[in-house]
C-alpha cells in the first residue's frame, strides 16, 4: 500500500471502514493492499527499530486528508435500492420491476438520480414535457393515480440518503471502492402532509419558530401525500401547504411534493365535455386543484418550481 509517511518497517494504516469493504468484497482493491501491506509489515517486523516506530506514531494525530470519494456507481446504488425496498412496501413484497410496464422502475431510477443531482434525470420518460420545462434546478411535483408505489419508492430512497456514518450503507464508486452512501452528502428530509399539519397544530408560542425553521429553511424537503391534508385548525383555519410552497418559492428552495391526482367531483364534472370526455388532462386538472387549495400565487408558480412526473400505471394494492 503506497503512503508517503510509511516504510516498510512502520505498522500500515488501517483504511477507515475496512471491516465492512472486507466483509461486502473481500476482492476489493483497498482490502487487497492493506493485507498485502499487513504481510510485508509482519515480515519486516523483527527488524524494525524504534526510529521507524517513533515517525508512525507521530502520524496517527495528524489531521486525515480528505477523501477523494469518486464518482457513485448508480447501478450499485440501485440495487441497494432493491434490497431495501420491501422494508417500506406495505405487503413487504419485493420490488417488481415489470409491473405497469416497468413504471415503478424507471421512477425510481429517475428520483434517485435527482436526488444525486445527476443531469440524467432530465431523460427521465415519466415527466410531463407538455405542461412543463424540465430542470435540474427546480423542484419535483409527482402525481399520479393511487397506490401505484410512489410512497414506497421515495420512503425507500429516503432511508438510503439518510443513513448516519455511524451506521453506514456502503455502496461503490466508479472506481469499484466502497464507501459510506453519507459522503456524497445527499440526505434529505421527508414529510407526511398530514403529519405537518398535526406537528404544526401542538406547537405553541416558540415553537411555531422552530416548526417553519424545518420547513423554510430545509434545502431538501420532501412532501408526502399533498392535498389529502386537513387545514390548519389554531385561532382559525387555514392552508398551511400554502404557506409553506410560497415561503419556499420566495426563498428558491428547490422541493418535492408527491400526490395523487384530484379526485374532486366538483372539478371532474367541470371539464367534462358534452360527450362525457375530459377536456383537460388528469394533471391539468391536479394542478387547478392546487390552485384552488394553495390559491393562485402557488398556481402561477407550479410550471416554474416544478418538474413534473406522472405515474399512470393502476394501482398495485389488492
Amino acid at each position: 500500500m503506497e503512503n508517503s509517511r510509511q516504510t516498510d518497517k512502520t505498522p500500515p494504516i488501517r483504511p477507515a471502514g475496512f471491516d465492512w469493504l472486507k466483509r461486502l468484497d473481500p476482492t476489493n482493491k483497498i482490502v487487497i493492499e492493506y493485507e498485502k501491506a499487513i504481510l510485508q509489515y509482519n515480515k519486516n517486523f523483527i527488524d524494525s527499530d524504534n526510529d521507524s516506530i517513533e515517525a508512525y506514531r507521530k502520524t496517527i494525530g495528524n489531521k486525515p486528508e480528505e477523501l477523494n470519494i469518486g464518482k457513485i456507481d448508480l447501478n450499485d446504488l440501485y440495487s441497494n435500492f432493491l434490497h431495501l425496498y420491501p422494508s417500506f412496501n406495505p405487503k413487504k413484497e419485493p420490488f417488481d420491476e415489470t409491473v405497469n410496464n416497468g413504471e415503478g422502475r424507471k421512477f425510481a431510477r429517475a428520483m434517485l438520480l435527482y436526488y444525486l443531482g445527476h443531469p440524467r434525470f432530465l431523460k427521465c420518460e415519466l415527466i410531463n414535457r407538455d405542461i412543463t420545462e424540465p430542470s435540474m434546478d427546480k423542484g419535483v411535483l409527482v402525481m399520479g393515480l393511487w397506490g401505484n408505489g410512489k410512497t414506497s419508492i421515495i420512503k425507500t430512497i429516503n432511508y438510503l440518503f439518510s443513513r448516519p456514518l455511524n451506521k453506514p450503507l456502503l455502496v461503490k464508486n466508479k472506481e469499484e471502492e466502497y464507501y459510506p452512501l453519507a459522503l456524497w452528502k445527499r440526505n434529505f428530509n421527508y414529510y407526511d402532509a398530514n403529519l405537518v399539519v398535526d406537528d404544526y397544530e401542538w406547537r405553541n408560542g416558540l415553537e411555531k419558530a422552530e416548526f417553519w425553521k424545518k420547513h423554510v429553511s430545509g434545502k431538501n424537503n420532501t412532501y408526502d401525500d399533498v392535498l389529502t391534508e386537513r387545514q390548519v385548525s389554531n385561532y382559525g383555519k387555514f392552508e398551511i401547504f400554502k404557506d409553506i410552497l410560497e415561503k419556499r418559492n420566495a426563498k428558491q428552495l428547490q422541493t418535492v411534493v408527491n400526490c395523487n391526482y384530484s379526485t374532486d367531483p366538483a372539478l371532474l364534472e367541470k371539464y367534462k365535455g358534452k360527450d362525457g370526455q375530459p377536456t383537460k388532462t388528469r394533471a391539468e386538472i391536479t394542478l387547478i386543484e392546487f390552485g384552488m387549495r394553495y390559491g393562485k400565487r402557488v398556481y402561477d408558480r407550479m410550471h416554474s418550481d416544478f418538474t413534473i412526473i406522472e405515474l399512470k400505471g393502476k394501482s398495485l394494492r389488492k
